[in-house]
């Protein structure tokens, strides 16, 4: 009896009892290591024992296992090193409770996937820079990079050569033994001759100079002016004796052209002229051409006036637009209110804001400017061109020309601004109802230039307002913003700041009211004609019992962008109306026997004019 129950037990109770998977693990750094990450878990109550599976892909294709073979003592700990990985990619890592004789997986599953990215501990250094170069030396210089204590420099004289490794406890280095007029390729990094604990830095490139003395560097611009530059340099301690610096100023750099390039690709350059001596580490360089870029370089001369050392690396210096000054005032309006553009011919070349003491002033290049204060308030007062002896004008024709020079300051006539007419209204289309979304504008009616004076928008209930419509003749402009509508003009005159007059042009009385004693213009828009319309076909048995079928291209509107019309379709016999027949089919009845078919095709669109076209039609239905 007792063996077999203990035979029974023996079915019941396995030998691994199956329990939870761990919590997700942490990922963690492993000292100055780019190729190892500490993997910890919280335990498990029971487990006796762990396994970490580790790969390249979310999915754990071909994944590796700490411990990596099932002959080996299992995880004890709660964290684990894995080593050997390969720096900068990313891996996915999970833990499972396993049998620790056979490393079976005793939890259900592995615990959830967690995902690193194994990467260097410090980062690039950067911002490596050479100076002190001579023919057989150079100072290396670069960012240090925070609690790195030591530093390797890469050195080689072409990307695919054998390089040279060097070792430093600070963030510069002095090489030497180099060959002269040679072109080197440096990159740095944290870390000594054997190990590195970083990126490499950017590669930099410098060439060693055909002189025993070290050029200049630190070459910058101070500052610029319209034709002069203030260059700086490192001044160089000590500097031997009986020697001087020279500036040299280019107007053109040379690019090397691909398969062309020199063997030691030196910076070429054109038009090079030299300015110094200089005693100094510093120099104004004058006589130059305003906007214009020169590149600059500087070196050494010794007793005789002959070059001692290379060229330092050359910078740009560009030199400024010269300027002038227009400065003005206005009357009549506060000034927060306004804004004064100056005009060279059409464009638009400055623009401020008047300030509340009705003052503005602007820099611009030397040349012939006319002046426009805008209005940009609430109220009704127009904007004006600046010009001599008369109230500001309504055109850039009937402006005065202002002078600038250079570094003068030159004044504008004192404008001021009047208060100007409002025009309101409403915008309709043909059937009355509102068109929102109209822009209208008020141009001038002196000159065939027609220049924009005032603009606005119908709001969604067809009305608009402008304000501020200085005293003259005036064409106003109906344009619809959206797809469809015909433009509409309108002229009128102002006196006064009062609408006296307005003339809807011969054949649109019809389409435009205008309340007299003009205090609205009210417009009503024609709609618009289809770009293009197209004929509808019909095709199928022209027989009794058989079904036909209609077809038209959809009609074009606008175009730009295109759209396409609504269409719709109507059968008839004999020229009249089939009732209900308004599908793309028709199917053919007794009625239509000895009688011709055809099909009616109707576009529309907003803002279009409705329109149909019919069909050819058929032969007699048998």
């Amino acid at each position: 009896m007792v063996a077999a129950l203990a035979l029974l037990l023996s079915f019941l109770v396995p030998s691994a009892v199956a329990i939870s998977p761990p919590d997700p693990p942490t990922v963690s750094k492993v000292g100055d290591s780019a190729t190892a990450v500490k993997v910890s878990w919280s335990g498990v109550t029971g487990a006796k024992g762990y396994r970490i599976q580790y790969s390249t892909s979310a999915s754990f294709g071909s994944p590796k296992f700490l411990p990596a073979s099932t002959k080996s003592d299992p995880l004890t700990d709660t964290s684990a090193v894995v080593s050997g990985l390969s720096t900068g990619k990313q891996y996915y890592f999970r833990v499972a409770v396993v049998d620790p004789d056979s490393l079976k997986v005793l939890s259900q599953t592995y615990s959830k996937p967690v995902s690193a990215t194994v990467s260097y501990p410090f980062r690039a250094p950067g911002d490596s820079t050479p100076s002190l170069i001579t023919k057989r030396s150079a100072k290396l210089s670069w960012a240090a990079v925070p609690n790195a204590t030591e530093y390797g420099v890469r050195l080689a004289t072409s990307p695919s050569a054998k390089p040279k490794f060097y070792r430093t406890a600070t963030n510069s280095i002095s090489l030497s033994g180099l060959k002269a007029n040679t072109l080197y390729y440096v990159k740095t990094y944290v870390g000594n001759t054997s190990k590195r604990i970083s990126d490499y830095s950017p590669e930099n490139q410098f060439v060693t100079s055909g002189y025993s003395n070290a050029a200049p560097s630190g070459l910058k611009v101070v500052s610029q002016g319209p034709g002069d530059v203030k260059l700086a340099w490192t001044a160089l301690n000590p500097l031997p004796a009986g020697t001087k610096y020279v500036v040299s100023i280019a107007t053109e750099f040379i690019y090397p052209v691909p398969g062309r390039e020199p063997s030691v690709p030196l910076a070429r350059f054109k038009g090079v002229r030299t300015r110094g001596p200089y005693t100094t580490n510093s120099a104004t360089i004058t006589g130059l051409v305003a906007n214009t870029t020169y590149y600059a370089q500087v070196y050494l001369i010794g007793r005789q006036n002959q070059r001692i050392t290379s060229s330092s690396d050359f910078v740009t210096a560009k030199t400024i637009v010269a300027r002038g000054t227009i400065s003005g005032k206005t009357t009549g309006v506060t000034g927060d209110d306004l804004t004064a553009s100056a005009y060279l011919g059409n464009e638009l070349v400055e623009q401020v804001t008047v300030g509340s003491d009705n003052a503005y002033s602007m820099a611009v290049r030397p040349g012939g400017y006319k002046v426009l204060i805008t209005y940009t308030g609430s109220g009704n007062y127009a904007s004006a061109w600046a010009r001599s002896g008369k109230d500001g004008g309504r055109i850039p024709a009937e402006a005065s020309v202002v002078n600038v020079a250079r570094d003068k300051a030159t004044t504008a006539p004192t404008v001021k601004l009047h208060t100007g007419a409002v025009v309101s209204g409403i915008v309709r289309d043909r059937s009355g109802r509102a068109v929102r979304d109209v822009d209208i504008t008020a141009l001038t009616a002196m000159t065939s230039a027609r220049e924009v004076e005032v603009v606005g928008t119908s709001a969604p209930n067809g009305k608009y307002i402008l304000r501020g419509l200085p005293d003259g003749r005036h064409w106003l402009r109906y344009a619809y913003s959206g797809d469809g509508f015909k433009t509409r003009s309108v002229e009128i005159v102002v006196t006064k700041g009062k609408i006296t007059s307005v003339r809807v042009p011969p054949g649109k009385a019809s389409t435009t009211s205008v309340r007299d004693p003009f205090t609205a213009v009210n417009v009503r828009l024609d709609n618009a004609p289809f770009r293009k319309r197209y004929k509808p076909s019909i095709s199928g048995t022209r027989r009794v019992g058989s079904t036909l079928t209609g077809k038209v291209t959809p009609w074009l509107a606008g175009s730009n962008p295109t759209t396409k019309a609504s269409m719709s379709l109507q059968w008839k016999r004999n020229g009249s109306s089939i009732r209900g027949a308004t599908s793309s089919r028709y199917k053919l009845t007794a009625a239509d026997r000895g009688k011709r078919i055809t099909v009616t095709a109707t576009g529309r669109r907003y803002g279009f004019s409705t329109s149909s076209l019919t069909s050819a039609k058929t032969a007699p239905i048998r």
